[in-house]
């Protein structure tokens, strides 16, 4: 039951990225930020290839507050690739594998604590 619930959240995120209004919005924040913000903070000027959601969307669990934070361009920053996986890092994902152990955790303890 625990994996089920971390698959349905992980499909949900990869509908949402597979829709045209967020293609349109990638597009948007790249033509307007081209260039990785990340790097240009140390004026460093590398494309922008990536989009990433400062607030992760699936760290809310309301479906209106998750469309909310996903389609929020307030929200987004372009960045290059690597700065995309430091992002990444230093958000303690390093990957789905580490996001359905921390989901499994966390419901573990759920279940502990209200002995369902």
């Amino acid at each position: 039951m625990k994996k089920n619930t971390v698959f349905a959240q992980d499909n949900d995120y990869r509908a949402m990225l597979h829709t045209s209004r967020w293609q349109k919005l990638r597009c948007r924040k790249l033509a307007a930020n081209p260039y990785c913000e990340a790097c240009a903070r140390d004026r460093v000027y590398r494309p922008a290839t990536e989009v990433h959601h400062r607030v992760p969307v699936m760290s809310v669990a309301d479906p209106v507050s998750r469309l909310a934070l996903m389609y929020d361009i307030g929200n987004l920053v372009s960045l290059c690739h690597d700065c995309h996986v430091a992002a990444h890092r230093t958000l303690g994902k390093q990957g789905r594998d580490e996001q359905r152990r921390r989901t499994e955790d966390a419901m573990s303890l759920f279940i502990d604590r209200y002995g369902l």
